[in-house]
C-alpha cells in the first residue's frame, strides 16, 4: 500500500518585491483568524454581562480590618442582580471592560478588511509591473518616440 501525502504547493516567485507582499499578505490573513477566533471567545461572555458594572465593596472581619470584595451588579434589575467575583479577581481588566474590547476587536475586524481590499488593488499593480516593463523596452527596441509639441514662441 502506498500512501501519498499532500503537501501545499508554493509558487516560486521571482521579483522580491512581489515576494515580500505575499508574504506579508499571508500574516494579515494569519491576524485574521486569531481576530476571529479571539472575537468568537469573547463574544458570549460580552453578551451575558453586558449591563452589568463592577463594584468593589468591603466587609469588617472580627478584627475590624476591612477586605474588599468585587461583584458584578446589574442596573437594570436583571436576574442575578449580583454576581460574586472574589476578593481580587485575576481576569479584572477583562470584567470591567469585556464589551469594550469586543468593540476594538471587531474594529480591527473591520480595519483588516479595509487593508485586504487596498492590498488587491497594490497586488494588480504589482502584477502589472513587469508587464509595463517588457512592453516599455520593446517600444524602445522598436526606435518608437513620441513626437512632442513645439513651444509657440
Amino acid at each position: 500500500m502506498v500512501q501519498v501525502q499532500e503537501s501545499k504547493i508554493k509558487f516560486v516567485v521571482q521579483d522580491p518585491l512581489l515576494q515580500r507582499f505575499l508574504e506579508a499578505k499571508e500574516a494579515l490573513d494569519e491576524l485574521g483568524k486569531l481576530l476571529a477566533d479571539v472575537a468568537a471567545r469573547v463574544r458570549p461572555y460580552a453578551e451575558k454581562y453586558r449591563g452589568y458594572s463592577l463594584e468593589k465593596t468591603w466587609v469588617l472581619n472580627k478584627l475590624k480590618k476591612r477586605y474588599y470584595y468585587y461583584y458584578l451588579k446589574a442596573n437594570d434589575g436583571r436576574k442575578p442582580s449580583s454576581i460574586y467575583l472574589g476578593s481580587m479577581p485575576e481576569d479584572y481588566p477583562l470584567c470591567k471592560f469585556i464589551s469594550g474590547y469586543l468593540r476594538k476587536i471587531e474594529a480591527l475586524q473591520a480595519l483588516l478588511r479595509k487593508i485586504d481590499v487596498e492590498l488587491r488593488y497594490v497586488e494588480a499593480a504589482l502584477n502589472l509591473l513587469p508587464r509595463l516593463k517588457e512592453a516599455a523596452e520593446a517600444s524602445a527596441k522598436k526606435g518608437v518616440r513620441y513626437a512632442r509639441k513645439k513651444k509657440p514662441t
